[in-house]
């Protein structure tokens, strides 16, 4: 899994998501969100998966309804770092984004129902730099 990091924009999106090989070994691979634990003290709090002593890595999803995927997040010692997509009930996708270090990094993308684009926001060490809403 790579991340693509452009110029001045900092564009930070997931690639290989949207290869439905790729998507399918991840999903498959990745641990329920609700079944992992997070340990240690408010604000410095991380994922654990049960009975592990050694903060989680890889992916973490959850499932809808509908037991479609809807949201996929990769973690790394613990902490959100790398991509994470959501997607609305029927498949489409909704946003995504990039975490490092367990804070938003980059710009995220937000995506009407109909697959256009919103808006992106950008953000820096989690904190949002603005938002620009694109089209309609």
């Amino acid at each position: 899994m790579s991340v693509v990091l452009v110029g001045c924009g900092e564009v930070a999106q997931p690639t290989g998501l949207d290869d439905p090989e790729t998507l399918d070994k991840i999903i498959a691979e990745a641990v329920v969100l609700k079944t992992l634990q997070k340990r240690g003290k408010k604000g410095e709090r991380l994922y654990y998966a049960p009975n592990e002593q050694t903060p989680y890595t890889g992916w973490m999803k959850v499932m809808g309804f509908n037991g479609q995927v809807t949201l996929l997040a990769q973690c790394k010692d613990g902490k959100q770092d790398g991509p994470e997509v959501h997607w609305y009930s029927g498949g489409q996708k909704q946003w995504e984004g990039v975490f490092k270090d367990g804070k938003q990094e980059g710009i995220t993308i937000m995506y009407n129902m109909d697959g256009t684009e919103s808006h992106r926001t950008t953000y820096k060490n989690g904190k949002s730099l603005g938002t620009v809403t694109v089209g309609r």
